[in-house]
Order: C-alpha cells, then sequence, then structure tokens
C-alpha cells in the first residue's frame, strides 16, 4: 500500500487533541474544543450543542481580516476520554476568570464573553479604517496657501463671507486653507468679534467657555 501513512500505526490517528481557540483582536481565548489528531485534519466535535456564539466570534474575526489562533491543550486523547477532558479544560480556563462560549458556562456568560469579542473586533475595523483615512489624508497634497501668513484683505474676505453664512468648506476651498486652518482664524477674530463668535456659538464651533468643539 502506497500511502503518506504506510509504515505507521494506526492509533496515533486515532486519537483527539483539546484547543482552544483564541481571539487574535484581543490574544483573549474564548473556545475549548476537541479535535481528531489525524495529520491536516481539524474535525472540532460539538456533539449536542449548537454554539450560535462561536459562529458569531469567527465571523467577526474573519471581518478583521485575521484568523482565530488554535492552540494545542493536550493530545493524545483516547476517542472515549475526549469530552471529560474538554470538559475539565474549559472549566478550568473558567474558574481562572476567562469568558468562554462553552456549554459549560450560562446562557448569560455566553453572551456576555460574545459581546467582548464582538466590540474588540469591532473596535479593530474603527481602527483599520482610521488608519486608512490618516494615509488617506497624508497623501492628499496641501492647498496653496496652507501655512502661509494671513493678509488683511483675505482675513477680511473670511469674515465677511462667514458672516454672510457660507460654509467653511467652501471658505476652505475659495481661499486654498485648510478647513482646520480658517477654523483657528475664526477662534481668534472671535475674541475681539461678538458677530463672529455668535455664529461660531451658533454652528457648535465654539463651546460656553470660547474653545472650539467640533471640526468645521
Amino acid at each position: 500500500m502506497n500511502s503518506e501513512f504506510e509504515g505507521k500505526s494506526s492509533h496515533a490517528y486515532d486519537t483527539m487533541s483539546v484547543f482552544a481557540l483564541v481571539n487574535p483582536v484581543n490574544a483573549r481565548p474564548f473556545y475549548i474544543g476537541v479535535a481528531s489528531s489525524l495529520q491536516g485534519i481539524s474535525v472540532e466535535s460539538d456533539v449536542a450543542f449548537d454554539c450560535e456564539e462561536r459562529g458569531e466570534i469567527l465571523r467577526a474575526i474573519a471581518e478583521t481580516g485575521q484568523q482565530p489562533l488554535k492552540i494545542y491543550l493536550q493530545e493524545n486523547i483516547a476517542p472515549a476520554n475526549a469530552t471529560s477532558a474538554e470538559a475539565y479544560w474549559a472549566e478550568t480556563f473558567l474558574r481562572g476568570g476567562t469568558g468562554l462560549i462553552n456549554r459549560q458556562a450560562s446562557a448569560q456568560a455566553r453572551q456576555r464573553t460574545a459581546d467582548i469579542h464582538l466590540a474588540a473586533c469591532q473596535r479593530s475595523l474603527k481602527a483599520q479604517a482610521s488608519r486608512q483615512d490618516g494615509v488617506e489624508q497624508a497623501d492628499k497634497p496641501h492647498p496653496l496657501r496652507h501655512g502661509k501668513s494671513w493678509d488683511d484683505a483675505e482675513t477680511s474676505k473670511l469674515v465677511s463671507r462667514f458672516l454672510a453664512g457660507e460654509r467653511i468648506a467652501d471658505l476652505a476651498h475659495e481661499l486654498q486653507r485648510t478647513r482646520g486652518s480658517l477654523v483657528s482664524r475664526l477662534r481668534l477674530i472671535s475674541e475681539s468679534n461678538a458677530a463672529v463668535a455668535q455664529r461660531m456659538t451658533a454652528e457648535g464651533l465654539l463651546g460656553f467657555d470660547g474653545q472650539v468643539t467640533k471640526p468645521a
């Protein structure tokens, strides 16, 4: 018989292993399972246990572009002892304060664990989006007058058009400056110009203490 398993005892492939699934986003285990020790095969044994929470977590991890980590805790277990070995490790983790979605945990505890891991994945996705936005912003060329001093004519134009009701985004494009630059300039002007201060407050650009509260 020509096989990669030729010459090896079939007994070596009849054993089971206990493993932990770890969320790579927060490096925390969330599930204890059992799998066949046969090379190249990872068949999880969830007989009579429909683990909906595990599916939710696995999908959330996949959305971050990662895969769960599998850490083997005990190997070469006789199939007849696999269920008790899984229960032992699950209970050990739970007693140590690690949240799991295994049947040994209560339904409330399983949902709480799922919520923790789903929230971690959501934070990871938001961080990825923020980093991408930062890259895109860095790639954008600066406006022509970015960083240059303001002259009286330009300042007068900004004030008059702002008080006339024009949007800061439109003024920034016309004046070839960033929106942040215009808000900073208007904040300085608002210290001595009540009309500017009033409009900025109405737009939510100034707090009660005169501080900028949100970007334009």
